[in-house]
Formats: structure tokens, sequence, C-alpha cells
């Protein structure tokens, strides 16, 4: 497993297991066929997300700020004399001819088109009525600091730098779990260390009001079965992800 992927799984901790909002998405963001979620399938719902605006004939900053006045696609789109459903529907058009050209590349399986259309179809009416969370993008900065403090704590429960510990995932593809043994270390050890941090964190958080007391207990729970599968997780080489 490559370091990128170590730190995507530790932001997704600190966003679940600090913030409290939802469970760990602890899948890679480039999986083979079949596997995990992201590659083709999630490129190809970027990538008509992305060209939107060419799409709906809405401009792109229009889109922008309607979102950060807090208001929806569908908000944005009826604003602008546009038809949300007809709309969506040529998101989606657009979403299975990417599929069906990936399909016909021999990128994807049959299985796999129509799984992702499937997804796309459920995912699309559900984005376009979702507001924005405007607390998303501070969330998502605390759950990079939390990240790293965690990556840290294990670092220090190993007995060399963070920085280390990043050169030897890159380098050798294993998990952290791999690391601390070649240093005499135990797994369990450097879970310890890492869910004190978690918890740390988690108080913290109680104690500003950022969680309640509830909320504070079930972050602690999944951010403890989080670390363990983290520690432990064995992935591919280094070189076939991002």
């Amino acid at each position: 497993m490559t370091f990128a992927h170590h730190r995507r799984r530790l932001i997704a901790l600190g966003a679940a297991g600090i913030l409290a909002i939802g469970a760990v998405g602890v899948v890679s963001a480039q999986a083979g066929p079949g596997e995990g979620r992201g590659g083709i399938e999630q490129r190809a719902l970027k990538g008509a997300l992305k060209n939107l605006s060419e799409i709906s004939g809405v401009p792109a900053e229009t889109f922008r700020q309607g979102l950060k006045d807090g208001k929806s696609i569908n908000q944005v789109l009826i604003e602008n004399g546009k038809n949300p459903a007809q709309v969506q529907q040529a998101v989606l058009d657009a979403i299975e001819a990417k599929l069906d050209q990936a399909l016909a590349e021999g990128k994807i399986t049959p299985e796999q088109h129509d799984r992702a259309v499937a997804k796309a179809e459920e995912a699309i009416p559900n984005l376009f009525e979702r507001t924005p969370d405007p607390d998303r993008q501070a969330r998502r900065q605390h759950a990079g600091e939390v990240a790293k403090g965690v990556f840290a704590s294990a670092a220090q429960a190993i007995g060399i730098t963070p920085e280390q510990l990043r050169d030897e995932l890159k380098a050798n593809g294993g998990s952290i779990a791999s690391v601390a043994a070649a240093h005499g270390k135990s797994a369990d050890a450097v879970i310890a260390a890492m869910v004190a941090d978690a918890n740390a964190h988690i108080d913290a958080a109680v104690a500003n009001g950022t969680l309640t007391a509830e909320q504070g207990v079930q972050a602690k729970a999944k951010a403890a079965g989080a670390i363990a599968r983290l520690v432990n997780s064995e992935g591919r080489p280094h070189g076939h992800g991002r």
C-alpha cells in the first residue's frame, strides 16, 4: 500500500472518528476490476459533474456562488430557468456515454458497466437535491490535522520519525504493522499509541462542543476499529496506486 493510500485512510479516520460524520471509508482510490470505489466509475461521475455548466448552460460561477450561498444544484438550476429533471438526465447520459466507451475499450466488464450506471441513477438525484454543508471544509481541514497527529503517534511508537515511516511505506508497500515489526515493535503498541492520540482529540472536541458526549463515545469506538484495520492493512505494492 502506498503512503498516499495510508494518508487518505488517516484523513478518513479523522473525519469519522474525530468529527463523527460517518464510518471510515477504508477503500483504495484506484481499485482493480470490481474492487472498491473509485476508478473509472468515479471518474465518469466526476467528469460529468465537472461539465455541469456546459451540460446545463448555467455558468460555472453561478453554480459556485449558489453553492456558497447554501443552495442545492436543483435550486440554482430553477433560479436560472432550467428544468432539474432534464439536466439530471443529461448528466446521466454523459456518464453512461463515458462508461459505454470504457466498456467498448475493454477497461470495464459489462457487470461493472451496469453497476456503475445503477449507482449513478441513484446518486445523481440525491446529489442535485443536497444542500452544501458550510462546515465541510473546516471539518476536512481538522480531519487532516488529526490524521497528521495520529500518523506521528504511530511513528513515535515505532521509534522513527513520521518522514521515515512515510518513506518506508513508500519503499516496501507494506502495512504500518510490518514497518513496526521491522523495528522490533508490536502492532498492538502502535495501535494503542494511535488510539490514545485519537481519543485525546475526541475528548477535546467534546470539551469544546464540537461533539456531544454521546457522539464522543461513538467516535472513539469507530476510531479504535478503524485504526486497528489501518495498521494491519496490507495493500498492493508501491507504484500501483496514487
